[in-house]
Parts: C-alpha cells; sequence; structure tokens
C-alpha cells in the first residue's frame, strides 16, 4: 500500500510539471516574446483621455465621500484633493490639445493599427540593431 501512495505522488508531481510546462509554453510569447506589448495598454487616443477623466472625477466623488464620512483627515483630504484635481486638470489639458478624434472607426482602427506597427518596428529594430 505504502508504494502505490509513493507512485500517486509521483504521478501527480509529474502531472503538475507537464501542466506547468506546457502554461508556459502557451503563454511566453505574450510574456517574453515578441507579442508582450500586445498586453500593454498605452494611453494614447481621445477614448483613453475619456477614461482617465473619469477616473479622476469618480476619485475625487469618492474622496469627498471618505472626508464627509470621516474616514479622512482634513489635512489628509486636502493633500488628496489638491492631488486628484491637478490630475484632472492636466487631463483636461491634454483633452484640449488632442486632436480632433476620427469619427469614423475603420479610421480610428487603422490609426491604432498604424502606431501599434509603428512602436513594433522600433522595437524590432533596436532589437536587431543591438544584435
Amino acid at each position: 500500500m505504502r508504494g502505490d501512495a509513493g507512485l500517486i505522488m509521483l504521478v501527480f508531481v509529474f502531472l503538475v510539471l507537464i501542466g506547468s510546462g506546457a502554461v508556459t509554453l502557451l503563454m511566453a510569447p505574450f510574456l517574453w516574446g515578441r507579442h508582450a506589448d500586445a498586453l500593454e495598454v498605452v494611453p494614447t487616443g481621445p477614448s483613453d483621455l475619456v477614461a482617465r477623466k473619469e477616473a479622476a472625477y469618480s476619485a475625487l466623488k469618492e474622496l469627498e465621500f471618505d472626508y464627509r464620512t470621516r474616514k479622512l483627515s482634513p489635512e489628509d483630504y486636502e493633500e488628496l484633493r489638491t492631488v486628484y484635481r491637478l490630475e484632472a486638470a492636466e487631463i483636461l489639458k491634454a483633452m484640449d490639445q488632442a486632436p480632433a478624434a476620427p469619427q469614423d472607426l475603420d479610421a480610428l482602427i487603422d490609426a491604432e493599427v498604424t502606431a501599434w506597427r509603428s512602436r513594433r518596428a522600433k522595437q524590432e529594430g533596436a532589437v536587431h540593431g543591438a544584435a
């Protein structure tokens, strides 16, 4: 009976190692390879600025709520309020300076693909240039 338990444990460890290797093999292109930037989200477009603006406003509302429910001291509230307001002001300024968003979805997709290809070409050029 004791030999069966050891065999079962050995099979279990073997299966865990095989499973871990399979997951690593499947995720390798995204984690270390050519597609590593596919998981990154670089805020560049107007929709990203809108999302950041909404997040900043939400943070200000939550901050106000926390202060009113006495979860924050007046000093912490003023400090955080200043930080969030400055961030919101920077986002609004960036929105004013951003080029007009294309109304056509195809044009927006083409612009994103072109930007991605440009970043990828620069990365590959740096990799090939260093080799």
